[in-house]
C-alpha cells in the first residue's frame, strides 16, 4: 500500500513536469515550455539539475530503511515543486497537509 503512494507520488511529480507550464518554469532548463517527453522521457535532457539531483534520493533499495528515506525525500521534493507552483498560480498552498504528512512520515521511522 505504502509502496503504491510512494510510486504516484513519483509519477505526480513527472506528470506536473510535462503538463504544467508553470512547473515547467520551474524544472525545465530555460524558457518556459521547453521541449519534454512523455512520461518523464530524456529526462536528464530537460530537467533542471537541482531537480534531477533531489529526484535521485527518491528512489530507494529494497530494505526498510531506505524506502523510508526516499519516500521523506520523495515527500520534500513533491512539496517543494508544489508550493511553487502554488505561488506561481496565486493558488492558496495547503502548508498544513504538508505538515500533517512530514509529521506522519516522522511518527513511522524505523
Amino acid at each position: 500500500m505504502a509502496a503504491d503512494r510512494y510510486e504516484d507520488i513519483r509519477k505526480k511529480i513527472v506528470e506536473y513536469a510535462e503538463s504544467h507550464d508553470e512547473l515547467r518554469a520551474v524544472i525545465a532548463i530555460g524558457t518556459e515550455g521547453g521541449d519534454v517527453w512523455h512520461d518523464g522521457r530524456f529526462l536528464d535532457r530537460w530537467a533542471d539539475p537541482e531537480i534531477l539531483r533531489e529526484l535521485k534520493e527518491c528512489f530507494a533499495h529494497y530494505d526498510t530503511e531506505d524506502c523510508m528515506r526516499a519516500l521523506k525525500e520523495t515527500h520534500r521534493l513533491f512539496a517543494r515543486i508544489s508550493r511553487t507552483v502554488a505561488e506561481k498560480r496565486s493558488f492558496q498552498y495547503p502548508r498544513d497537509a504538508e505538515d500533517c504528512a512530514a509529521e506522519y512520515l516522522c511518527s513511522h521511522e524505523t
